[in-house]
């Protein structure tokens, strides 16, 4: 999963977003 252009502030969104996931 490699995303070209991504701003640093949606990459941390999808992170925390698989994180809640992961702990949900």
């Amino acid at each position: 999963m490699g995303y070209q252009g991504g701003t640093v502030v949606q990459q941390q969104i999808l992170f925390k977003m698989l994180l809640a996931k992961h702990v949900n």
